[in-house]
């Protein structure tokens, strides 16, 4: 039986790219891979690595009708301390087009995309803990700088994506072991899924299934996630994209006439 083509964009950071794992060990291979044992065919376009802060300037170069499924992961260095924002938007984002089949996809990932810099550990607990009680202070005065920039950033962009809600899903945020910038990530998480309600925009939430422990993450830093996390996560993604009627309808068969 001919499979079903389906035709996905994903947009994310570092870890759409999976960088820190071997080719096809990351959650898009793993998404993937369960879309074939639903017999579709994929067709991926992926651009990577990508922020919240260059994400709408690239979505306006792109036709967004092409895709049947849109997936929006993307780099969050505004919600980590130190931010690493501007590493993010120097890098130029390397596009990936081709067909998986057999879970392999045509053209494999040929690029490198810029490394999001380490958490800082030279710095005491009291020190990490003194900055962790400055950024609740601020947020509780409403004067949270990271997190207004997040909305901000995120309101334009859901707004932009309103007409193709039926086919979008946004990814929360990925938890991360730092106490700062994990605090910042779960602040995020809480903006992305409100500002989803209010777009009704169907949003992810990877810390239903990522939790902020050493088993998720493939480095002492807690930035990169571990090929468990992965598979958990891509395995989560398909069972959510399922759920709420994202993929297209497949074609019906019709019973030949004797």
């Amino acid at each position: 039986m001919k499979q079903q083509t389906v035709s996905i964009l994903i947009i994310g950071g570092d870890a759409s790219a999976a960088i820190n794992l071997k080719s096809r060990q990351g959650y898009v291979a793993r998404f993937v891979h369960q879309l074939q044992q639903a017999g579709w065919e994929a067709r991926v376009e992926l651009h990577t690595p990508v922020s919240l802060d260059t994400a709408l300037p690239l979505l306006y170069r792109l036709n967004l009708n092409r895709f049947d499924l849109i997936v929006l992961q993307l780099d969050h260095a505004t919600l980590q301390y130190p931010a690493t924002q501007k590493a993010i938007n120097a890098a130029t984002p390397a596009t990936l087009s081709g067909v998986y089949a057999d879970n392999t996809m045509a053209s494999q990932y040929g690029f490198a995309p810029a490394p999001v810099a380490a958490q800082s550990r030279w710095w005491s607990p009291w020190v990490e803990w003194a900055t962790l009680g400055k950024l609740k202070l601020r947020k509780a005065l409403n004067r949270s700088q990271p997190l207004e920039t997040v909305e901000a950033r995120l309101e334009d962009l859901l707004y932009y994506l309103e007409p193709f809600r039926r086919r979008l899903v946004v990814m929360t945020p990925m938890p991360h072991l730092h106490p700062i910038s994990g605090w910042l990530r779960r602040q995020g998480r809480w903006l992305f899924r409100q500002l989803g309600r209010q777009h009704l925009i169907s949003v992810f939430d990877s810390a239903s299934v990522i939790q902020e422990r050493a088993e998720y993450f493939d480095d002492n830093n807690g930035g990169n996630l571990s090929s468990v996390a992965h598979d958990l996560l891509g395995q989560a993604l398909y069972e959510f994209i399922q759920i709420n009627a994202l993929l297209p309808e497949r074609s019906k068969r019709h019973p030949r006439q004797h």
